[in-house]
């Protein structure tokens, strides 16, 4: 079995937009309420600093060398991966001989040489999406399995447990 015809995607929006949460609550000590994506509700006074940066959507991107691993869902071992670079904004992948299984795909550069991708401050992405990973069921050939790679700004004020863990690169 093998997965042919599939890409990675480095990707620079149109339009970047970074928001931090400076403060929020009352002054009687009143706290913060998630209320789901793009949500704050807060008693009292809440200031947002905002960051944004437009550059042009015809630009081809690189987001550096990468690593795309193929991950055993079972067992959360990376079963095979695959060092490639980008060409023109794409990174494209293929694993062959692929055991029939339930896998998760994982991108990321290792601008840290440390033998980890996805670290802070290194890009990172994965099928579908990097916040919902989807297990892929492989039973034979498949191809289109592409997604989007990049930087990604990750503020999380209450816990790092959901945060991408590091992934050991395989050499």
């Amino acid at each position: 079995m093998s997965a042919t015809g599939m890409s990675l995607r480095a990707i620079v929006p149109g339009c970047l937009l970074m928001l931090l949460l400076a403060g929020c609550g009352g002054s009687g000590g009143g706290s913060g309420q998630s209320t789901g994506p793009g949500g704050f509700t807060a008693s009292g006074t809440l200031q947002i600093s905002v960051i944004m940066q437009v550059t042009a959507t015809s630009q081809i991107s690189d987001a550096g060398y990468h690593y795309v691993s193929l991950i055993d869902t079972a067992n959360g071992q990376t079963v095979q991966q695959q060092a490639v670079a980008a060409s023109n904004g794409v990174y494209p992948y293929t694993f062959s001989n692929v055991a029939a299984g339930t896998y998760e795909i994982l991108a990321g550069s290792d601008l840290g040489n440390d033998g980890r991708i996805c670290d802070a401050g290194e890009a990172c992405g994965g099928y579908v999406t990097l916040d919902q990973l989807t297990p892929v069921s492989i039973s034979g050939d498949m191809a289109g399995l592409d997604f989007s790679t990049g930087y990604n700004v990750i503020i999380n004020l209450t816990s790092a447990e959901t945060a991408i863990q590091p992934l050991a690169r395989v050499d």
